[in-house]
């Protein structure tokens, strides 16, 4: 194959747009959600540069909005979106972002261009497109059972349950015909 044609070929195959967004919430559980301008409300997030890692776009997302530099927690998902308007799909990422103070309902940050305010779990729901809806639904369900959840285009995937008891990681399946070696 050509150079030229290889150059495109590969292009092909691993253009996808990489997301990365925080899960942050106040003291009485409602989350932090950003619109820019009269677009639709979102998790903080931003489009993982050349270069970065999406945990730092994360972080990087939070920096106009929460005025410090905060460090993004562990991941929480991960959604692969297949089904998608984009050529070649997306990739998102959702960390936690900890929890702040329910002392603002909402503020604006980058010189009037992003809106933020605190969202109940109901609001996010109405508010939010379905895509950011089922990952936020997956992150707080991987938030509270210690997990990662993995979406296929904000689905979760067959055979990744999250695990049955809250507070216990599940990394890896159990294994039935093995596990009574396991202990």
């Amino acid at each position: 194959m050509a150079a030229s044609g290889l150059a495109r070929f590969y292009g092909s195959v691993f253009r996808r747009r990489v997301d990365a967004a925080a899960l942050v919430r106040d003291s009485v559980g409602a989350v932090l959600a950003v619109r820019s301008g009269d677009g639709p409300w979102a998790l903080p997030g931003a489009v993982v540069k050349a270069g970065e890692d999406p945990r730092t776009a994360a972080a990087r997302a939070l920096l106009p909005v929460l005025g410090d530099r905060i460090p993004a927690g562990r991941m929480l998902v991960f959604d692969c979106a297949v089904d998608s308007a984009q050529d070649a799909g997306g990739l998102a990422f959702v960390y936690d972002g900890g929890s702040v103070p329910a002392a603002t309902s909402g503020f604006r940050a980058a010189g009037d261009t992003v809106h933020a305010r605190f969202l109940s779990i109901d609001a996010c729901t109405r508010l939010l497109e379905p895509a950011e809806v089922a990952r936020l639904a997956a992150a707080l369900t991987a938030l509270e059972t210690q997990s990662v959840a993995e979406l296929v285009d904000g689905r979760l995937i067959p055979g990744a349950p999250l695990p049955a008891r809250p507070g216990i990681p599940a990394m890896m399946p159990q294994l039935p015909e093995v596990s009574h070696l396991l202990g």
